[in-house]
């Protein structure tokens, strides 16, 4: 089963293809064909956990897919690979890293997708007052002419350290 974030023809654009058919054939050497099984395994559960993570803020399926999914889908699916190894190269440490730090701001909401609808949430549209008031007028701690109450005291401009 294909997943929509990463096919095995992308996953070997991201790495080495001698580095997976190594892994791939989980005997420790490399063979001349990758077991194409295995690696679509990989993906399918990098994308499933992704999704796992993706369901409550996004609509799923995804309209399209942007790559940085893809992106998130290999280093995931890489490291099942090297799951029962201890020689992960630098390169790949730092892209787990990478991973991880990206997947905890998706977590947190300090990341998003660009382009991508929330799931429940209204895009944001500029749309004019009804009223032709602004939804800033009552802020608290601001008069009509934008001065805050800490800079105007009693209508009068106060010198303010920095002004």
């Amino acid at each position: 089963m294909d997943n929509p974030y990463c096919n095995t023809t992308q996953f070997a654009q991201l790495y080495d293809s001698r580095v997976i058919n190594e892994l791939s054939d989980d005997t420790g050497s490399a063979t001349v064909t990758p077991s194409a099984t295995t690696i679509q395994f990989w993906l399918d559960v990098a994308a499933s956990e992704l999704e796992s993570l993706l369901a409550n803020r996004w609509a799923l399926p995804l309209a399209s897919v942007p790559l940085i999914l893809t992106k998130l889908v290999g280093i995931m699916a890489i490291k099942t690979g090297y799951g029962h190894r201890t020689d992960l190269p630098k390169g790949l440490t730092a892209d787990l890293e990478w991973c991880e730090d990206f997947l905890e701001g998706l977590r947190t909401g300090t990341r998003s997708l660009a382009g991508i609808d929330r799931n429940g949430v209204p895009r944001l549209e500029a749309t004019a007052s009804k009223s032709g008031k602004s939804r800033f007028d009552n802020l608290p701690l601001q008069d009509q002419s934008g001065n805050t109450i800490s800079s105007v005291q009693g209508g009068v401009a106060l010198d303010l350290p920095g002004d």
